[in-house]
């Protein structure tokens, strides 16, 4: 019997949090924390959390044809920076409950906001090369 306690069996997890779902700690803790997901087609959705000190970190997106949709839950007293694929900011739209989105710059293919805690939900026209590559 090989051991099961080898670092090679928990990066694909780790992988899958930090580049799938886009979890990614933006200060210890996850005091901050920075949503960044690589989106594709080739995958089509994903929904991942990770149960941080502060509470329940949520990752979710799924690509419909063009359109990408993405809902995030961030526990409270936390900041977050959520990159959104999208072909331009234009594109961006805050779906469900309303709450304090800030727009911080634009780094092609992401539109970058500053949301504080709760649930929140976007949607976007996503660029050609995301579809279908």
């Amino acid at each position: 019997m090989n051991s099961g306690n080898h670092p090679a069996l928990g990066s694909v997890g780790n992988w899958m949090f930090r580049n799938i779902g886009g979890i990614n700690p933006g200060a210890p803790g996850f005091k901050k924390i920075v949503i960044k997901p690589l989106v594709d087609e080739r995958i089509g959705y994903a929904d991942v959390s990770y149960n941080c000190v502060y509470g329940l970190i949520r990752s979710a997106w799924k690509i419909n044809g063009s359109r990408l949709r993405m809902k995030v839950e961030i526990p409270p007293n936390t900041t977050v920076e959520i990159f959104m694929t999208a072909n331009n900011v234009n594109s961006v739209k805050q779906t469900g409950r309303r709450q304090t989105v800030t727009f911080l710059r634009w780094e092609a293919p992401w539109a970058v906001f500053a949301v504080g805690s709760g649930a929140y939900g976007f949607e976007s026209n996503i660029p050609a090369h995301v579809q279908g590559r």
